[in-house]
């Protein structure tokens, strides 16, 4: 279960989204963990968020809430690396490495170039609204 599908290949593509998936796990277990906080209508805990005991090397209270969160984190944890070995995903993140190493990266003089003529076509088109825009406010204001 836990062996590496061909592990030499795409490695940089498959950590990548290996890391990314682990990130978001990461911050939703802690968002399902403070969603936990249940209490009723008087503002008292529910039994989820009530402690079960005080952890003191942590400093902080061990509640259900907090198994809940850390053993949905532990789960999803082995999801995300059953996916980033599953065959086919695998697979496809390695074509994805292959065919971004053949891509030609544009130099920095292009991506100037490039950069320049967006911004003025932005400038122009923003420009042009705006004097249509005020044309039209007039016209109504004429019209009402």
């Amino acid at each position: 279960m836990f062996k590496i599908y061909k592990s030499g290949q795409g490695k940089v593509v498959r950590l990548t989204v290996a890391f990314l998936f682990q990130a978001l796990i990461i911050y939703g277990c802690y968002q399902f963990y403070l969603w936990m906080e249940f209490t009723d209508l008087k503002g008292n805990p529910l039994w989820i968020a009530r402690p079960i005991s005080y952890l003191e090397g942590l400093d902080m209270d061990l509640t259900p809430r907090l198994l809940i969160a850390l053993g949905s984190f532990v789960l999803l944890t082995v999801l995300n690396y059953a996916l980033a070995n599953y065959p086919k995903f695998a697979d496809f993140l390695i074509d994805v490495h292959i065919e971004m190493t053949k891509v030609t990266w544009p130099d920095k003089e292009e991506i100037l170039k490039s950069t320049s003529v967006v911004l003025m076509v932005t400038i122009i088109l923003m420009i042009w609204i705006a004097l249509i825009d005020y044309f039209f406010s007039g016209l109504i204001k004429l019209v009402l």
